[in-house]
């Protein structure tokens, strides 16, 4: 038998969605010599559909000089449409794994494109405002990005060991849009943008005996982002934010009881054009878990932290959407708090069958909210805090159980979802919904059906009043694999042929909108998926592959 000082392996896959047209391909490479991996990733990604759009009814109510309020709706519908969108990304990955040393540095490029978000369709309004019209919106987009990721660990005597993370990221984002509509003036929207991201971070652990362990901890982060603004609208913002932390935890665990607490201190300031902002604050960290059997376990978490405001909504520039509203921002936001509070039971009375009962809140405090101003002539969305209170809720069971010596699986959950959200929107939702799945496997054959309900979300959205609802989801899937072929179908939605996919909702004092999307998430659409795997040399472990980074971000207002 040949002897191999290296080996590796080669894996193609490759997924296409049939009926809603789109895919991808992936290939990854992996080479291993003595104590060095490395890893190279190439991804490219279609989507072309003519499904893609909007019908919305808009409801505005505008104060006149006279002292009344003149409410009309518009309404508009999507008649034809055209999306197409490309992704590409390409990362090369260098691990020495060493005895007490481990260096790992990844660095990827990619462009992010979507050349074409063109509708045309009907537009309506109540109270023969105007008459009836037709609108042209035209839309396209580009991304260019660089990521860096470096990761390096170095164990020390007497249990120590030292934690060195690294990243920065540049993207270039370019976007334009046009909007034309019957005897109203077409707006033009264009916005370039340059984001550079850098972020550092530094942890040292020391363990005491088997049971106990201290880790310290420091992290900066540093963004800029340069956003010039051309057509109906020309400005240019500058902003930069900074961000440090320090902090500290301690752990426990032994064979009933594991618990954790983390507190730091966090520090930010922010700088847009002549706006500076400096803040600090506390955050705390915390967790517990008892296992007094082995068919019983409880755990609690608390997280308390504040997050920075978005870059994207730090401009005061005044962006037209459509003919009767505009967007802005609000150079003036601070940090926002928050609260995560979750408890869990677990019972496993047998190795065939599990459940949990979990509860979970998230709570926002010194709130930031869109706020729809109204004037004699349109809506402007503007950015208000502090504003009322939100929280979100959410509780259920969740079991799976084996059937057949594990040939047969069965799992599902019953969960209800509470939002409470308060000014501007004074607004309670609710949705109950449950997911059903079975799986089954026949040697190298395995197969799957489930079922998810209608649900609603808030979309972990704390500053829009948007309740979005979804259409349930039927899947059936079939599989096969053997050392080197993984091949799936599956098939979604063959009970459903419109392209309507989700509806939202949002109510304001001055302003409101219930709007269909149409997209190919909701239809019925086939799917292929297909990977090949080719080793050679030595065996090699596989796993942890390259995937795709985060792309690009900007501080385009949106």
């Amino acid at each position: 038998m040949t002897q191999y000082e290296y080996g590796g392996y080669v894996k193609a896959l490759g997924t296409e969605n049939f009926i809603a047209n789109s895919g991808f391909l992936q290939g990854n490479v992996r080479f291993v010599k003595n104590k060095m991996t490395y890893d190279i990733m190439c991804y490219g990604y279609y989507m072309s559909n003519n499904h893609f759009g909007v019908d919305q009814t808009e409801t505005f109510r505008l104060p006149q000089d006279d002292g009344e309020i003149k409410s009309f709706q518009r309404e508009s519908r999507t008649e034809t449409s055209r999306y197409r969108r490309r992704n590409y990304e390409t990362s090369f990955r260098a691990l020495y794994s060493g005895d007490k040393i481990t260096a790992n540095s990844q660095i990827s490029i990619g462009l992010d494109a979507t050349p074409h978000d063109d509708n045309t369709g009907e537009v309506k309004y109540t109270d023969n405002l105007l008459g009836r019209s037709y609108y042209e919106s035209i839309a396209d987009s580009k991304a260019k990005y660089l990521n860096y990721n470096g990761y390096y660990f170095f164990s020390l005597p007497e249990n120590n060991s030292l934690t060195a993370s690294l990243g920065y990221s540049y993207s270039h984002t370019n976007q334009s849009s046009q909007y034309s509509e019957t005897d109203i003036a077409s707006i033009y929207n264009n916005a370039g943008d340059n984001t550079h991201k850098g972020n550092i971070g530094l942890n040292y652990s020391q363990t005491f005996g088997e049971k106990h362990s201290i880790m310290t901890h420091i992290r900066g982060l540093y963004e800029h982002n340069r956003t010039d603004y051309s057509g109906s609208v020309n400005a240019l913002d500058n902003s930069t934010t900074k961000f440090g932390q320090i902090g500290a935890s301690y752990s426990f665990a032994d064979k009933k009881v594991s618990t954790s607490l983390g507190f730091g201190w966090n520090w930010l300031a922010t700088d847009l054009n002549d706006n500076k902002a400096i803040s600090d604050y506390p955050y705390i960290d915390a967790s517990f878990r008892f296992v007094p059997d082995r068919k019983n376990s409880f755990g609690a978490v608390f997280h308390y932290s504040v997050w920075p405001p978005s870059s994207n909504y730090k401009s005061d520039n005044i962006i037209q959407v459509s003919p009767f509203l505009w967007h802005t921002g609000n150079p003036l936001l601070k940090s926002h708090r928050s609260y995560d509070i979750g408890i869990n039971y677990t019972f496993i009375p047998s190795n065939r069958f599990n459940m949990t009962v979990f509860a979970n809140s998230w709570l926002v405090g010194n709130r930031a909210a869109f706020v729809y101003e109204a004037t004699s002539e349109g809506i402007v969305r503007t950015i208000q805090q502090p504003v009322g209170k939100f929280g979100h809720y959410n509780y259920g069971i969740n079991a799976s159980s084996s059937f057949l010596d594990g040939k047969l699986y069965l799992s599902g959950q019953l969960a209800q979802l509470y939002v409470h959200n308060g000014l501007p929107y004074s607004i309670n939702h609710s949705c109950i919904n449950f997911y059903l799945q079975a799986l089954y496997y026949l040697g190298n054959f395995n197969f799957a059906i489930s079922y998810n309900s209608e649900n609603a979300t808030d979309n972990y959205n704390s500053m829009s009043g948007i309740w979005t609802k979804n259409k349930d989801a039927f899947v059936l899937q079939a599989g096969w694999s053997n050392a080197s072929w993984n091949i799936r179908l599956t098939a979604q939605n063959l009970q459903r042929w419109n392209w309507r996919s989700s509806y939202e909702t949002m109510r304001s004092e001055n302003y409101s909108v219930n709007k269909w999307s149409s997209n190919a998430s909701g239809h019925a659409f086939v799917q292929l998926s297909v990977t090949y795997t080719l080793g050679f040399g030595k065996k090699v472990k596989q796993g942890d592959d390259i995937t795709r980074q985060a792309g690009a971000s900007s501080g385009i207002l949106k």
